[in-house]
């Protein structure tokens, strides 16, 4: 079984490396989005792929956004498996590159989804170190989540998931990718396509760090939640079934 990471990278030059190496220990594939950093990000990760093989990295010219990120690295799992380099067995974790996301707890994450028979497995965070601003914003999120996917998330907008492959290509056909839309949409999707989910796997994050997102970006989010409820509800596919057999 092989686990590979999909990594977005903004403007992260102060973490990404130390991000990398300790993913590695844990992953089989990387594949780093570089969502368009203008700081020494770019430089970092091409000089770390040339001392580590067996990796990826897509470099987007301009920022677009974590959900758009997402959605690169989405495709670029769906044509490993096409190609047959990765399986729909095969396990993808999504992670983010500030180092709020200790890569420790994979092992134990990957053995969860395992024993209960989950599809994802969605972390969730204590948010300790959190204003409560930022808890209202994630429990007012995370309640909307319940309301459009019918199940009950506890921490929606958590960025550390843990997803059997098979799920990416079924995925990707629903996914729009806009801004910061993806944990909605994700949700959203992966509910309502019967997948078996879990959102109570426990993680302590040291820190929180907001990705840039302000409270204009909170109706945005909204918007594609319904958007992506709606697509997955009348079957309004953006990209044709990816066949995933060898």
């Amino acid at each position: 079984m092989k686990k590979v990471a999909i990594l977005p990278v903004y403007n992260e030059e102060k973490t990404v490396i130390n991000v990398l190496n300790k993913l590695k220990q844990y992953v089989d594939i990387i594949i780093v989005v570089n969502d368009g950093s203008t700081d020494n990000s770019d430089f970092l990760i091409r000089k770390w792929m040339n001392k580590n093989e067996s990796n990826y990295c897509i470099v987007m010219k301009k920022n677009k956004g974590m959900a758009t990120a997402l959605k690169e690295g989405f495709y670029l799992v769906c044509r490993l498996i096409t190609e047959g380099i990765i399986d729909i067995d095969d396990l993808v974790l999504n992670i983010d590159a500030d180092g709020q996301h200790d890569p420790k707890y994979i092992p134990k994450m990957v053995d969860y989804l395992f024993d209960n028979g989950y599809d994802m497995v969605l972390a969730r965070r204590n948010l300790i170190h959190c204003g409560w601003y930022k808890r209202f914003g994630n429990l007012f999120l995370t309640y909307m989540a319940r309301i459009t996917s019918g199940f009950k998330f506890n921490d929606i907008e958590c960025g550390y998931r843990l997803l059997k492959a098979k799920v990416i290509p079924k995925l990707v056909q629903y996914y729009t990718g806009k801004k910061y839309s993806c944990a909605q949409e994700i949700g959203i999707i992966t509910a309502h396509l019967g997948f078996n989910i879990s959102n109570d796997y426990l993680i302590h994050i040291p820190f929180y760090r907001n990705r840039g997102t302000t409270v204009k970006d909170g109706p945005v989010v909204l918007m594609y939640s319904l958007i992506a409820l709606f697509r997955v509800k009348f079957g309004l596919k953006s990209t044709p079934l990816i066949n995933c057999k060898k």
